[in-house]
């Protein structure tokens, strides 16, 4: 159960409802590479990724305090 998603940049990019990410293809370059899988297995941090000298205690603050908040509830 570790966290991860998009930065603000791409954030900002994909909740643009008039940005073409939405009506065409995109490039993402030549030396990139995005990857998704799926397991039945439940996954785990290992022991040594929950060692206080190897985490990076800023990352969700520092990440996602940035993001706008978007949703309108009022808008369907």
């Amino acid at each position: 159960m570790a966290g991860h998603g998009p930065d603000e940049k791409v954030f900002e990019k994909a909740s643009d409802e008039n940005n073409k990410v939405f009506n065409e293809p995109l490039h993402t370059g030549n030396a990139s590479i995005a990857f998704m899988f799926e397991t039945c297995y439940m996954m785990k941090l290992t022991d040594y990724s929950c060692k206080e000298e190897n985490m990076d205690t800023t990352y969700v603050h520092d990440t996602y305090s940035r993001l706008k908040k978007n949703f309108d509830p009022s808008k369907k």
